[in-house]
């Protein structure tokens, strides 16, 4: 029996609107992507009984219903590659949808952010938190230059994300390329700024 999914995602606070995808977009490290389909989550609540949709970079229009519990919370502009399969067997009442999805594989590339965020203000962010939540980090240092701010979360991998929210490299034991070794080395003089309570 054919089940209608009424489907209402949860309001993030940091949906930023003003996020329309001018700045310039770079992948996590190759060497760690395993998803092969390219996309961005964009608000359609404006139609009957939409919020989120996944759109593909072919233009077509995903309905994710399973498969995003785990991971960093969708939001509008969120930049992702993914693997899905269709869930035959549900419908929706969005109807700008192109298929139902399920998400199999999904590695967020760009977190939508527009202002820097620094060792105060980077723990209101939603995607921090998430990222906490989600890499159940040991560790957090923060390294702060003249014109951006990273932050190094330390665990059983190594993510280094800048201060927009957007993940510039993610290590898995010892392979990393120069750009992010570079970048861990100078986190030998960055601040600890949160360690996990045990």
């Amino acid at each position: 029996m054919i089940r209608y999914i009424f489907v209402i995602f949860v309001v993030v606070s940091f949906i930023f609107m003003g996020c329309s995808g001018t700045r310039e977009v770079a992948s996590v490290e190759e060497e760690t992507v395993k998803c092969s389909e390219m996309g961005v989550f964009r608000s359609f609540q404006n139609n009957t009984g939409c919020h989120l949709l996944l759109v593909l970079h072919d233009g077509r229009k995903l309905l994710v219903v399973e498969g995003v519990n785990q991971g960093p919370r969708p939001s509008d502009g969120m930049e992702v590659r993914v693997d899905y399969e269709e869930v035959a067997d549900m419908v929706s009442v969005c109807e700008v949808e192109h298929a139902v999805v399920r998400i199999t594989c999904m590695e967020v590339l760009v977190f939508p952010e527009t202002e820097c965020a620094n060792k105060v203000t980077v723990f209101k962010r939603n995607w921090m938190q998430d990222a906490i939540s989600s890499f159940n980090p040991k560790e957090i240092k923060v390294l702060e230059q003249d014109t951006i701010n990273y932050f190094l979360l330390s665990g059983e991998n190594t993510i280094i994300f800048n201060c927009y929210g957007k993940i510039d490299c993610f290590i898995q034991g010892a392979r990393a390329t120069k750009f992010c070794e570079e970048l861990r080395d100078q986190f030998a003089e960055g601040e600890v700024i949160w360690t996990q309570n045990y």
